[in-house]
């Protein structure tokens, strides 16, 4: 119909526009879908490596404190007369950290 009223010139220009607007439109939707893809695998990658966080912070280590045996070993080494109350005083701070 397009032929009889304009003419076959204007129909195959009309055509060949068509054609065009039909390929760009595919290239739309082809570079749509590489990007929703990408998104994807980016998103698969994101919440496969989450699960490799610790759900739980590391406790720090607490100081180690000498124990009152340890502490009554030494204060009895003094009371013998093994160590000074000087050399119990730094025996203590090394055992306690």
């Amino acid at each position: 119909k397009f032929e009889q009223n304009f003419g076959p010139e204007f129909a195959a220009r009309i055509e060949k526009e068509a054609m065009k607007t039909a390929a760009k439109a595919e290239k739309a939707a082809a570079e749509a879908m590489r990007q929703v893809e990408k998104t994807a695998r980016q998103v698969r990658w994101q919440s496969d490596h989450s699960m490799w966080k610790p759900t739980t912070t590391a406790t720090p280590k607490k100081e180690r404190q000498a124990t009152e045996a340890e502490q009554l070993k030494i204060l009895k080494m003094v009371e013998k007369g093994v160590i000074s109350p000087e050399e119990a005083s730094t025996l203590l701070e090394a055992i306690e950290g």
